[in-house]
């Protein structure tokens, strides 16, 4: 039997709930792709995890908790955070 979109949306919904209780401080979203459909699981470490990925990306909700639970060594600084300093202005010429 197939598998509706509303069953889909409210597992998703339910498999964000859980982690997002599990780790209360990350930011943990469910990406989308052009077409609106589901894409990757998707999660930001806290601020103050120095050193680690700074985006997680999986297949599941289950491989995206057990990433989470050891992260991966980070190579890039984490960028300010918004709003960016703006980039200078200049009119075009007449």
């Amino acid at each position: 039997m197939a598998t509706s979109r509303s069953d889909e949306q409210a597992r998703d919904a339910e498999s964000l709930a859980v982690l997002r209780r599990e780790f209360p401080k990350w930011k943990v979203w469910r990406a989308r792709g052009e077409s609106g459909r589901p894409g990757a699981w998707m999660a930001n470490p806290p601020e103050d995890m120095a050193g680690v990925e700074p985006t997680l990306m999986a297949d599941s909700a289950e491989a995206l908790a057990a990433l989470m639970c050891s992260p991966r060594p980070g190579y890039a600084r984490r960028l300010p955070a918004p709003p960016f300093p703006a980039p200078p202005f200049s009119a075009p010429s007449p």
